[in-house]
């Protein structure tokens, strides 16, 4: 989930490197995280999904979903926080990174 990498492979390392390590910075339009309060006490996050008049369902990591009637919605609203997560850089070695970039960066 998430948008069309091949549009980032004009851009510079140190800017990918940087979105990679801080997501929250740069979130690519269609991919905010959006917070769902209920009006039966839960609360739901994820990314808008498919949208019909009674009912919206949000997308989550894996595919997941959630489908809510917009009647059981008390408040919604976009999140600042990126759905990606922001510890990669605790995850792979600074070579693993480096990989990353380079296949991101790599022409079709």
């Amino acid at each position: 989930m998430g948008p069309d990498l091949a549009t980032i492979r004009n851009r510079t390392a140190s800017s990918l490197l940087g979105d990679i390590l801080i997501p929250s910075r740069s979130i690519a339009q269609m991919f905010e995280a959006y917070v769902v309060e209920t009006a039966s006490g839960g609360t739901l996050e994820g990314v808008i999904g498919e949208q019909t008049s009674t009912t919206i369902t949000l997308v989550h990591e894996e595919e997941k979903k959630d489908v809510i009637a917009r009647s059981d919605i008390k408040q919604m609203y976009v999140s600042n926080l990126s759905p990606m997560p922001d510890d990669v850089d605790k995850e792979i070695s600074p070579a693993q990174m480096a990989d990353l970039i380079a296949y991101l960066k790599k022409p079709n």
